[in-house]
């Protein structure tokens, strides 16, 4: 059984709902996890939060918590709790403003699959028709951009004035 709470609530969950003051970090996906289980019953209280590791660890030392690195799982299934690679594509259209696509990866993507993954999306709303992918990529004129978990959390924690 899975408990997931707030950041601001995760502490007095914790403890309310297993008794310890025993919790896990990890960096994962740009995100922290924090977690903490009960083997016993197979429950885990789980937060995601956006922060400084080293913040958060003494935000919840302050809280009375212990915090070790790693996390808890209920049979490894840790979901969709990290953040994507952010890929952007600029390029020269006939119209009088540049195009700009943006997709996401659960990897960290190659610019040709970055953008093979573009030319596949404008083939399917019909936006391309009759040009191979070959032709495609020999001809178009773009720049691509990856924006990885890590640098997304960051950017994140840099408009944060709170973190």
């Amino acid at each position: 059984m899975t408990l997931r709470v707030p950041y601001t609530g995760f502490a007095e969950a914790v403890r309310r709902t297993l008794g310890t003051t025993e919790c896990y970090l990890l960096p994962v996906g740009g995100s922290l996890v924090l977690t903490a289980g009960h083997s016993e019953n197979a429950t885990v209280v789980v937060c995601n939060v956006m922060g400084r590791q080293e913040t958060i660890t003494k935000e919840l030392h302050s809280a009375g918590m212990h915090v070790y690195e790693g996390i808890w799982s209920v049979d490894d299934d840790q979901e969709i709790l990290q953040l994507p690679y952010v890929a952007s594509v600029a390029y020269k259209t006939t119209a009088e403003k540049p195009g700009v696509w943006i997709d996401a990866f659960p990897h960290a993507p190659s610019e040709v699959q970055v953008l093979e993954a573009m030319y596949e999306d404008l083939k399917s709303t019909g936006e391309l028709e009759n040009v191979s992918v070959e032709e495609f990529m020999k001809h178009t004129v773009a720049n691509v951009g990856i924006v990885s978990p890590e640098e997304l959390r960051e950017y994140i924690i840099s408009k944060s004035p709170l973190l």
